[in-house]
């Protein structure tokens, strides 16, 4: 429970941060042809503190991630999608074989998604955002975090 809290706080610092200047945009901005899950070397990679910032072009526009966590054993990982304001994204994850992954949610509050994940090592994790709500805004960014 305690973990849940801390997860919880770093969530809220960083949307504060990201209120006023956001703390995911220095790091990597997605490539725009990681539309498909079954076209891994076109997908951008993500390790722990990596921070993504990621457009969808349209309604139908899918982005996909592949993380590779270390391989050790029970480890975990946070994993955040802060969607554009007045937008809801969704976020979907799955391993490399196509099986959901149980998560425990520690916000889902609409425009902000985060879960925590116990990796397993040699498993890479495919990360999906896509648009969940009716519309997207292809100006205005979202920000995707592995910590």
């Amino acid at each position: 429970m305690n973990f849940k809290k801390i997860a919880v706080t770093l969530a809220a610092v960083s949307m504060l941060t990201i209120g006023t200047q956001s703390a995911f945009a220095a790091n990597y901005d997605e490539r725009e042809n990681n539309d498909s899950p079954y076209n891994i070397q076109y997908q951008d990679k993500l390790n722990y503190q990596t921070y993504m910032k990621g457009y969808l072009s349209s309604s139908n526009d899918q982005d996909w991630f592949l993380f590779t966590p270390d391989s050790i054993p029970g480890g975990r990982a946070i994993i955040t999608l802060v969607s554009p304001e007045g937008y809801n994204y969704g976020i979907y994850l799955t391993t490399s074989n196509g099986s959901r992954v149980s998560k425990t949610w520690l916000i889902d509050d609409g425009r902000t998604q985060q879960f925590m994940i116990y990796t397993q090592p040699g498993e890479s994790y495919h990360i999906n955002v896509t648009n969940s709500g009716l519309d997207v805004n292809p100006n205005m960014p979202y920000n995707l975090s592995v910590i």
